[in-house]
């Protein structure tokens, strides 16, 4: 066993792990650096404390896995289901992870230090971003439908072409928020505001 450098976990380093099912076998506790992920089923599993550094998880779904205590840096999701996570109880890297035509709804973001993160076509319905750092993120084609932002920072976040839009003006911080006039004129109806 090659020893990770931290807290005696097992190292994996530049493996392939293709179609595991990991609710039937279990993924050894340890640290994954440069690791690829394709077509894996981590659902409902505890990955309490692993670490995952340079990883890309393809078409993986990790739902409602609890990932507390674990930590994620440089990694890349792409087309994978990620519904129910608790982002916020993570060791996690968030400014190097990007997210590509993910489904994230009801995620748990809140708290968090989100700046400068990526996110390309995902479905973010009910995700709670509450008391989140988001300055200078981009958004793109992402859907928000139900989405939590309260007491957040969106200051310089670009969320220009995505649906679902809605939140409080006065809860957030907003300065240099940027938005599309469609989403613009769905968010001054809760203030009944009528554009035009």
């Amino acid at each position: 066993m090659v020893q990770s450098k931290y807290l005696d976990l097992e190292l994996f380093y530049d493996k392939e792990f293709i179609r595991q099912d990991f609710t039937e076998i279990k993924l050894s506790k340890g640290e994954f650096e440069s690791c690829h992920f394709s077509n894996c089923n981590f659902s409902m599993q505890f990955l309490t404390s692993y670490i995952f550094l340079s990883c890309t998880f393809d078409a993986c779904d990790i739902s409602n896995a609890n990932i507390n205590d674990s930590s994620f840096g440089d990694v890349s999701f792409n087309s994978c289901k990620l519904i129910g996570l608790n982002f916020n109880e993570t060791r996690s890297d968030f400014q190097s992870i990007k997210f590509t035509d993910c489904q994230l709804n009801n995620t748990d973001f809140s708290g968090q230090d989100l700046k400068n993160l990526y996110f390309t076509a995902c479905s973010l319905k009910e995700v709670d971003f509450s008391e989140s750092d988001l300055r200078n993120g981009k958004f793109d084609n992402c859907s928000f439908d139900g989405a939590i932002f309260d007491r957040s920072d969106l200051r310089n976040l670009d969320l220009r072409r995505n649906t679902g839009l809605s939140f409080n003006l006065e809860s957030n911080k907003i300065d240099g928020l940027r938005i599309d006039e469609s989403e613009a004129a769905n968010i001054l109806r809760m203030y009944k505001i009528i554009l035009g």
